[in-house]
């Protein structure tokens, strides 16, 4: 069955997290939420300098989520089928 078990057994094994290996990917995901968290408190002063109007700040904030779901898709496929490891570049360049 698809290399799954439905075993009710407990998995042997170290259940320790490698933190080696855990605290790029850590690193990389908190550096991008900080710097929306801010971003986005400013964002609409920005906008409004530029001569916009609110409506155009909550064009560009659902524009970017928009394309956030529409792109999910494919880029969980990409990384399904070349891995995680060749993918994450493209996935970054794009964020």
């Amino acid at each position: 069955m698809d290399g799954l078990t439905t075993s009710s057994q407990p998995i042997e094994g170290n259940l320790k997290l490698d933190w080696r290996l855990i605290l790029p990917a850590f690193v990389i995901v908190s550096l991008d939420d900080a710097s929306s968290g801010a971003i986005l408190p400013i964002l609409p002063f920005f906008i409004k300098d530029l001569g916009a109007t609110p409506l155009i700040f909550g064009l560009v904030l659902g524009a970017e989520a928009l394309c956030q779901f529409a792109a999910a898709p494919w880029l969980c496929q990409l990384s399904d089928r070349y891995g995680r490891k060749r993918a994450q570049p493209v996935v970054s360049f794009g964020k």
